[in-house]
């Protein structure tokens, strides 16, 4: 019987290999939990952007004195008087509006500059971002959002209904 003090080269080549399929696979699971991650982190911010911009649409349709909303549903203007927001002077007009994906607010139209308060808003075909009835003078305002970075697409949808407080 031969005396054995090591191990052949069959034996060290298949404990490599074993080797290299375990960490394999766990760089593999890195991977996919790291994506995973990011993609939830992705949809967390994009819902919570969603929901700041909804807020502060319905914030602003409470105090406006009327609304008017474009046939298209991509346009809300909201019309204020001073005394409804506790100020003196004229009346101003505010406006969001949905432009190549990304929804634009300017505070006082023809005065001062649109800025962008939410990117990658895409409506699926046929819904409107912005819908007023005025028989119950209430404003709805549906914001779907839409990340094409990633591998799949992510959805955060938001839907609120706001009542002009005293609408004319």
């Amino acid at each position: 019987m031969r005396d054995r003090n090591g191990f052949t080269l069959v034996e060290m080549l298949m404990a490599s290999m074993i080797m290299v399929l375990v960490v394999a696979a766990a760089f593999s699971t890195y991977v996919i939990l790291s994506r995973y991650i990011n993609e939830t982190a992705t949809l967390g911010v994009m819902q919570s952007r969603a929901r700041i911009v909804m807020e502060r649409i319905v914030r602003d349709t409470r105090l406006a004195s009327s609304a008017i909303c474009s046939g298209a549903g991509t346009t809300l203007t909201l019309t204020y008087t001073p005394e409804m927001v506790g100020s003196s002077g004229a009346l101003w007009t505010a406006q969001y509006r949905l432009l190549g994906g990304e929804i634009l607010y300017t505070p006082e139209l023809g005065v001062v500059p649109e800025r962008v308060v939410m990117g990658d808003v895409v409506p699926d075909a046929g819904e409107r971002l912005f819908d007023y009835d005025g028989g119950t003078m209430t404003v709805s305002v549906n914001i779907k959002t839409e990340r094409a970075v990633l591998d799949r697409t992510l959805r955060a949808g938001t839907i609120s209904i706001a009542r002009l407080r005293n609408g004319v």
